[in-house]
């Protein structure tokens, strides 16, 4: 049996399970939960050696027996830290095993993988992105209405240049700036230009004068 390569992108450092309790060889189970699993040591400090692993369901079916006798001539099998979910559990399927010790370099235990412990990793990791993927839709739609803002603004804008009066401060803008040219050109020291209005029904108006170097 083979798993999806979906979960091949996770690694077992990130899928601990927090239901772990450290024991000693000599020591009876006691009554505990069904997700716990029991780490034994040949000793609880830092120079205690790791022997193996005593899940919930085991100590069930031989309930009198130390965790010693539990895991006497079991063979450890073991993953590193940095190894990928998907060969993890393709491990456990193998062996049958419904928890994993996670193992350093210098084989100190690092933690436990479980089934179940993957199943809540992705559980978390699939609300993560549903999270993320709310966020970026509405970061979409702010940024969509601030677009359609500028847009309209744009069209505004392009609306009032192409009306008569934006026209015509073109035009002024233009004349104003020629003049200013012509009388640079020249050399001279005042230059007027006007625009004559010959729609006004009483003869010609200036529609418009510029000038520079004069008031």
């Amino acid at each position: 049996m083979t798993l999806d390569h979906g979960v091949e992108r996770l690694i077992v450092g990130n899928c601990l399970s927090p239901n772990v309790s450290r024991v000693l060889r000599e020591d009876f189970p006691h009554e505990t939960s069904e997700q716990m699993v029991f780490t034994v040591f040949t000793e609880l400090g830092e120079d205690g050696v790791f022997c193996g692993l005593v899940t919930s369901q085991e100590i069930a079916q031989q309930p009198n027996l130390n965790f010693g006798n539990l895991i006497k001539n079991r063979e450890i099998h073991a993953v590193p830290p940095d190894a990928s979910v998907f060969q993890a559990l393709n491990t456990m399927i193998q062996e049958k095993l419904s928890a994993l010790p996670v193992l350093n370099k210098l084989n100190k235990l690092v933690g436990v993988i479980t089934h179940q412990s993957v199943i809540q990793t992705l559980t978390q990791c699939e609300q993560d992105c549903q999270s993320e993927l709310r966020n970026l839709r509405i970061q979409f739609e702010i940024q969509e209405q601030l677009a359609k803002t500028r847009l309209a603004q744009l069209n505004k804008t392009l609306e009032d240049l192409t009306t008569k009066q934006g026209l015509d401060l073109i035009e002024v803008n233009l004349l104003q700036l020629g003049i200013e040219a012509l009388t640079t050109l020249l050399q001279v020291r005042y230059g007027a230009i006007g625009i004559l209005d010959e729609s006004d029904e009483s003869g010609e108006t200036h529609k418009y004068f510029g000038h520079t170097g004069i008031t």
